[in-house]
């Protein structure tokens, strides 16, 4: 079974349907879960959706932020096919990561995806972030956006 592994910006334009990529990520999610893909999330991706949300919901002055942040985890944590995978933990992998930056120009949380993406075989990758072309171009990863 093929694994796709979600980035925080395709969950929170998920969440966010005043977003102009709301429709489109909706519409790659139901795709790769017709397709049968393996959705795949870290705790990173967690925290980042969690500190995005919570941002947006700060914004727009929204009454009970927490009840509308757990609400936006539930469905998320709800998606078909969702598994959560851990970031590497040996100390060679977070040496890998720095290598990774170096050699696609990455910045140290994107790395840390990657390098999970790279432990847990995970060859698809769903992003609307610009900064893993040159991880695309060498077909490391295959982008699902």
């Amino acid at each position: 079974m093929e694994k796709c592994y979600l980035d925080s910006n395709l969950l929170v334009y998920f969440k966010n349907e005043d977003s102009p990529f709301h429709l489109k990520t909706c519409q790659v999610i139901e795709q790769l879960v017709i397709a049968s893909f393996t959705l795949c999330i870290s705790p990173l991706v967690l925290d980042e959706f969690l500190f995005q949300v919570y941002y947006l919901l700060k914004q727009r002055r929204q009454k009970k932020i927490y009840n509308l942040l757990l609400k936006a985890l539930q469905d998320v944590l709800a998606l078909p096919g969702l598994v959560l995978v851990n970031i590497p933990e040996q100390p060679e992998s977070q040496l890998h990561a720095v290598e990774l930056m170096k050699n696609y120009q990455l910045r140290p949380r994107d790395a840390y995806h990657l390098v999970t993406m790279q432990k847990h075989k995970i060859r698809h990758f769903a992003t609307f972030d610009t900064d893993f072309r040159k991880v695309f171009k060498a077909k490391v990863l295959q982008a699902v956006v």
